[in-house]
């Protein structure tokens, strides 16, 4: 995955880039969030050595940006499903009739502590940098 963006910002070997959203985002406008011009920033490891304002390339590996929506989005949904499958099969036991709220209370407790096991992991990740996109060319010194 390539981007082209601007640098605004340096924090030791880390650069924050201005990207505009892509023609594929549509209407979508999801991205945006109070932002009037359409831009996105995002976090990359300057090793080309940019400074603020240059314009860069920045990209990513599609095996590792597959990887980190895995951690994002499959841990989360598979570990809901298997808590609500152990709930479901432990209240079927049970004499409770009505059992669809712990149910429900199930999948947001599995959710909310799945989510908190990888926010707490978030600086490994961002130390390791496998989850990181990285500037690749400097396009256009600023």
């Amino acid at each position: 995955m390539y981007r082209v963006g601007e640098v605004v910002k340096i924090e030791g070997d880390m650069a924050q880039v201005k990207l505009m959203r892509h023609s594929a985002c549509g209407k979508c406008k999801a991205c945006k969030i109070g932002e009037d011009d359409g831009s996105v920033y995002s976090d990359a490891y300057n090793s080309m050595d940019a400074k603020e304002g240059d314009h860069v390339e920045i990209s990513m590996d599609e095996g590792d940006l597959l990887g980190a929506a895995a951690i994002l989005y499959g841990f989360p949904l598979i570990t809901m499903l298997i808590c609500v499958f152990i709930a479901n099969w432990i209240l079927g036991k049970s004499e409770i009739v009505n059992h669809e709220m712990i149910l429900g209370a199930t999948a947001l407790m599995s959710l909310t502590a799945t989510f908190a096991i990888i926010k707490s992991k978030n600086g490994e990740f961002k130390r390791s940098k496998k989850y990181l996109p990285e500037i690749t060319k400097i396009i256009l010194k600023g």
